[in-house]
């Protein structure tokens, strides 16, 4: 692998999304994008879902 990737293999690394259910109601969340990470998803047409979601 190229050393290049690493540091957008790191932000990739960094990604990270819960659910939470409590009470019959669920909630996910997922950290904020860092680095490229934001730049790569809107490049593939992928929209990152939002922080949090009920």
């Amino acid at each position: 692998m190229a050393t290049e990737w690493q540091p957008l293999l790191n932000d990739l690394d960094r990604l990270q999304q819960a659910t939470i259910e409590k009470g019959g109601k669920v909630i996910t969340t997922r950290t904020h994008v860092t680095g490229q990470v934001g730049n790569v998803f809107k490049a593939v047409s992928i929209a990152l879902p939002h922080n949090i979601s009920e």
